[in-house]
């Protein structure tokens, strides 16, 4: 029973790795100005990352909202919230710039700086070693359940008991 002990251990230590990305924050920024809350995301594996920064626009101005594009000027996000999750990018290094727009477009604040993320995919190996060891404990799993049902259905005998 050790090995599996040692296996589901193992696999838990994997399955609780760096799952956020680490990075560096700011403090925040001066009153009226916009920026990231955290400006670099170094070991992004998923694909996805949240992107946040501070509030500016007033709770009654409707007409305003956010933007968040890329270097290349493609829009990620437009929205009122002071916060975009970005999903689906591929391996390589993204910067990130946000602006408050009015309902026309007028540029009311940039922030201060971008947010550069850097995406790195699991490898191949990685995945299909998790995905193995996944396989094997869950057929351990199965294996288990079915020779308890198995079990259980025999007749059981006593010490008593004579046959007949």
């Amino acid at each position: 029973m050790r090995p599996l002990h040692l296996g589901l251990t193992l696999l838990l230590f994997f399955q609780a790795g760096s799952v956020v990305a680490q990075g560096t924050s700011r403090d925040a920024p001066p009153s009226g100005m916009m920026a990231f809350k955290q400006v670099e995301f170094d070991d992004v594996r998923a694909g996805y990352v949240t992107l946040e920064w501070n509030d500016i626009l007033d709770e009654a101005e409707f007409e305003s909202s956010y933007l968040v594009k890329d270097g290349e000027g493609t829009t990620y996000y437009r929205g009122h919230l002071p916060m975009a999750f970005i999903s689906g990018l591929p391996d390589g290094e993204y910067r990130f710039d946000v602006w408050a727009v009015d309902s026309e477009g007028s540029i009311l604040a940039r922030g201060s700086g971008p947010a550069v993320v850097r995406v790195e995919h699991w490898s191949l190996t990685q995945a299909m070693s998790l995905f193995v060891i996944g396989l094997v404990v869950f057929l351990i799993l199965v294996g288990v359940i079915v020779h308890g049902a198995v079990r259980g259905r025999s007749p059981k005998r006593f010490a008593g008991d004579v046959l007949r």
